[in-house]
């Protein structure tokens, strides 16, 4: 099980970086899938609120981090609420903490 997320989690970082963001968070959906414990990671948190920034994918990231990652993304978004240097992504964040229970 462990091992079916490392792989879709590597697989959302090659994705991640190809900036194929919607495919990337498939990959990371699958990842948690397999092992809840991928919600804690860093990696996919900072990933998954970078693709805030993107008018494209910015929905979807907003949803995945709501109902998908939830309360293990809270210390990546109050970080990133009060020292993020886009401006757009420092705003969703601050809006995102408050909504995070």
């Amino acid at each position: 099980e462990f091992a079916m997320g490392l792989e879709a989690d590597g697989e959302g970082n090659l994705y991640y970086a190809k900036r194929w963001w919607s495919v990337a968070m498939r990959h990371y959906r699958s990842a948690i899938n397999a092992s809840s414990a991928y919600r804690k990671n860093s990696t996919l948190n900072k990933n998954v609120i970078r693709m805030l920034a993107s008018a494209k994918t910015r929905d979807k990231a907003n949803w995945f981090l709501r109902k998908t990652i939830g309360r293990p993304a809270k210390p990546y978004l109050s970080y990133c609420g009060k020292h993020d240097s886009n401006a757009t992504v420092k705003k969703r964040c601050a809006a995102l903490v408050k909504v995070i229970r």
